[in-house]
């Protein structure tokens, strides 16, 4: 009888050995997995931050060229710096890629270059992305005002350097309504620029 109830406890002990191994088998599997999900994610975000700052310096370099032509071709006349002002990085992106300005992995609005009115990051003006030009500070604001003198200069109205701006600027799509607006239309002014301080 003792014998008996000896052959009957040793396929328990086998099968509860190979529960065991089963059990840590798939943990360890599961460790693994992780390891390994965790590891391309990595990779994938490694690939991500690559691209796009290669993107951002396509971007940057295409604005860098456009004040150098305006330096070289029209010596940072009035006429060069509107050219440069109404010219966007992001247009040597081809659509879905975009600039990821604030690095949060989404198309949308950036706030970092323009605080306060934000810029879409699938249209990316120069001036958001080179800080001078012909010795001058190159930000929106001035922009603006290059964009106002030039217009005016050239003999547009109030109303139609309104219209100009919608014509030239590029708004993007990432906000509710559709656009972004990196200067504000109610301050185009009516001065008309005529001395060298307009540049």
């Amino acid at each position: 009888m003792v014998m008996g109830k000896r052959g009957t406890e040793k396929p328990i002990e086998i099968f509860v050995a190979l529960f065991v191994i089963l059990a840590v088998s798939l943990v360890t599997l599961r460790l693994f997995q992780n390891q390994v999900t965790q590891q391309q994610q990595q990779i994938q975000s490694f690939e991500e931050e690559q691209e796009q700052k290669e993107l951002l310096e396509r971007a940057s370099a295409h604005c860098t060229q456009a004040c150098t032509a305006a330096n070289r071709n029209s010596d940072c006349s009035l006429q060069g710096l509107a050219s440069l002002c109404i010219t966007y990085g992001s247009e040597v992106i081809d659509d879905p890629k975009y600039l990821d300005l604030n690095s949060d992995k989404e198309r949308g609005v950036d706030t970092s270059k323009l605080a306060g009115i934000g810029l879409c990051e699938n249209h990316v003006p120069c001036h958001a992305l080179v800080g001078e030009c012909c010795d001058r500070e190159i930000t929106a604001k001035s922009c603006e005002d290059i964009l106002t003198r030039y217009w005016s200069n050239q003999g547009f109205n109030r109303s139609e350097r309104a219209d100009l701006f919608q014509q030239e600027w590029k708004g993007g799509t990432c906000s509710p309504n559709g656009q972004t607006m990196w200067w504000n239309q109610t301050s185009v002014s009516d001065q008309v620029c005529t001395d060298a301080s307009c540049i």
